[in-house]
């Protein structure tokens, strides 16, 4: 079996329930990229996202980060502040954006791992 075939075997086809949003109907504070994701999602009906760090996730300010210097709020960074990414390394911060506050929700997967989300980006 070739590669393609395969990763054609492995698609899930489904036929979308959910509605369309115009680019316009999107929060304006988005960026454009995570616009086309939330577009995407509500067209799909059924959907989860599982972005990578820096894509603008609603952490709350008190919620922890590590450093090189250790584990500090994510509310006390500032640009050009060093984090450590799931990769092991250091990275920039290149923005800071503060929100107000805002519901948040623990998220939990069937293996107990955790996570904190905004009302942004927490659906039920």
């Amino acid at each position: 079996m070739e590669y393609a075939e395969f990763l054609d075997s492995k698609r899930i086809v489904t036929r979308p329930s959910g509605v369309s949003v115009h680019s316009g109907g999107i929060h304006p504070m988005l960026f454009p990229f995570q616009r086309d994701i939330v577009r995407w999602a509500l067209r799909l009906g059924k959907a989860c996202i599982f972005a990578d760090c820096g894509l603008g996730k609603g952490q709350p300010p008190e919620s922890k980060v590590l450093t090189p210097a250790g584990w500090k709020e994510i509310g006390l960074l500032h640009t050009g502040d060093t984090v450590i990414a799931s990769d092991g390394k250091g990275y920039n911060v290149s923005g800071v954006y503060h929100k107000s506050a805002r519901d948040t929700y623990r998220i939990f997967f069937s293996d107990r791992k955790s996570f904190v989300v905004d009302d942004d980006h927490f659906t039920y």
